[in-house]
């Protein structure tokens, strides 16, 4: 998978071979957010089996800071992942 944006370490990503990946996981494996990260809408792009592309937003955020992992999103092979700038209003 590609992991793009405002995270610590960016770039492509192996899945593990010997257990299920997961869109929140893989972000804390990857060293977690930036402290510029908009947490709460994180993109995931997936390419869907007759070739267009599924875009889902997820708040990666709120299943961080619950520990809830029910809402968390399992990682497919060629998964773009791209964690947005949050907008800071002064």
């Amino acid at each position: 998978v590609y992991l793009l944006g405002e995270v610590a370490k960016r770039g492509a990503v192996p899945l593990p071979l010997n257990r299920e990946e997961t869109l929140a996981r893989l972000i804390l494996r990857a060293g977690g957010f930036s402290k510029f990260a908009n947490e709460n809408k994180v993109k995931l792009i997936r390419t869907a089996p007759d070739g267009s592309r599924q875009t889902l937003i997820v708040d990666v955020g709120r299943i961080l800071k619950t520990g809830n992992f029910d809402d968390d999103i399992p990682l497919r092979d060629g998964d773009v992942i791209i964690v947005p700038e949050r907008i800071l209003l002064f």
